[in-house]
């Protein structure tokens, strides 16, 4: 039961939550490949990507910092090409894969995303963003136009904790000046976000993805259900 009456304020995930590549990650790749002289199918592309990020963020990183990011997803890129006996990754392809994924039109948002953040904030809370990311998610929340609604960005190659790190969390209480129990954190990852949050002290919601549903009290399928439920008082 999310107690409302505590919330003050309310931070939200990126990737997967507010933010979806744009169609998908496979045909962004395919795209690029193929301006370097490679045919590769983007559904293969896809799954094999998706593979090997989610292996990769198993263990916590050994460093938090913008240097340390870039050189971690080239190790995804790498793994995902080599795994589907694709081309060598050269400079030149990553860099191009690298920019890329800081372009507005790579990205959609999230369904009544700007409806839902505009009405939090004529209702008074202070809005964030909590975000494993790295030095490409700021400039492109303000190019999106989402970054208006933020009072702060907490992106963790800045900060230099990444969630699941109760230290992230912290860092956000520390700039807003409040105590845990008055945030109330939403993102798409069970580990990364939701249990990490109540780790912290800090009440938490999942938020559906492309890939997931929820059926009960800790879910959203829909992030206009958000403002419904913080009318409620319990």
């Amino acid at each position: 039961m999310i107690r409302t009456r505590e919330i003050q304020a309310i931070t939200f995930d990126a990737g997967g939550t507010l933010l979806f590549p744009h169609p998908d990650v496979g045909t962004i790749y395919a795209e690029i490949l193929a301006n370097h002289g490679s045919q590769i199918c983007p559904r293969e592309l896809d799954q094999a990507f998706v593979q090997h990020w989610r292996e990769a963020i198993i263990e916590p990183k050994k460093e938090i910092s913008h240097a340390f990011e870039k050189a971690w997803w080239r190790k995804v890129v790498e793994a995902t090409l080599q795994s589907i006996q694709g081309p060598e990754l050269s400079d030149e392809i990553f860099t191009d894969l690298w920019e890329n994924f800081a372009l507005p039109h790579r990205w959609r948002i999230r369904e009544n995303t700007h409806e839902v953040l505009a009405e939090l904030q004529k209702r008074g809370y202070h809005l964030g963003i909590l975000s494993n990311w790295d030095g490409r998610l700021r400039p492109l929340l303000q190019r999106i136009g989402l970054d208006r609604y933020f009072q702060d960005l907490f992106i963790s190659a800045e900060i230099g904790y990444e969630k699941p790190d109760p230290q992230a969390f912290r860092v956000c209480e520390k700039r807003f000046a409040l105590p845990p129990k008055a945030f109330l954190h939403i993102g798409d990852s069970r580990t990364h976000d939701f249990k990490a949050a109540q780790k912290a002290g800090w009440q938490s919601l999942l938020l559906a993805n492309n890939c997931t549903q929820f059926q009960n009290t800790e879910g959203l399928t829909d992030l206009r259900e958000l403002l419904t439920m913080l009318e409620e008082k319990p």
